[in-house]
């Protein structure tokens, strides 16, 4: 970082092209969704933001999330019926170099608690949460085994293993 008058600084973050936070309205919707049922998510108070540990009530802790491998995972896409596969990714990242799983179902990990509804049609197929490397992957199956979802499992290593193990993709 190097000193910067306010006018050179205004420069700088409009060569970067970012853009508007257009996703940052889905945060807040959520947020306030969350302050009309203060028991709807626990959000903790310290440690990563994306650590959702889904619906408070009976002592729930974080859940116990069962990993699944790649290998796994591409063993039981040849048969029916197929898991659900929910890429809880940015959707920048769904055409990035790392591509995403052909089929997925797309709810960025920030929107899971306002838009699980969305999931109710399969709420008692089995569901494979995915991300970049597996951690906000984790959150969401975390949340989603809290909320009720029975079988729920979580890429191990997300995408970037699954193309290490140089599986298919779309991009």
């Amino acid at each position: 970082m190097k000193a910067r008058s306010k006018p050179e600084f205004v420069t700088y973050l409009g060569d970067l092209r970012l853009g508007p936070a257009e996703w940052m309205k889905e945060v807040l919707k959520a947020n306030y969704a969350c302050t009309r049922d203060p028991r709807a998510a626990f959000i903790p108070s310290e440690g990563n933001a994306c650590e959702v540990r889904g619906p408070i009530g009976g002592g729930a802790g974080p859940a116990e999330v069962p990993g699944i491998t790649p290998e796994e995972l591409s063993r039981l896409l040849e048969r029916e019926p197929k898991p659900v596969l929910l890429d809880v990714r940015q959707p920048q990242e769904l055409v990035g170099e790392l591509g995403h799983l052909p089929g997925i179902t797309h709810i960025p990990v920030g929107m899971l608690v306002a838009r699980c509804f969305e999931l109710e049609g399969v709420r008692e197929r089995e569901i494979v949460t995915i991300c970049k490397s597996g951690v906000r992957a984790h959150a969401a199956a975390q949340f989603l085994l809290q909320a009720g979802f029975p079988k729920v499992e979580v890429l191990v290593g997300g995408m970037v293993r699954w193309n290490e193990e140089g599986l298919p993709t779309e991009v």
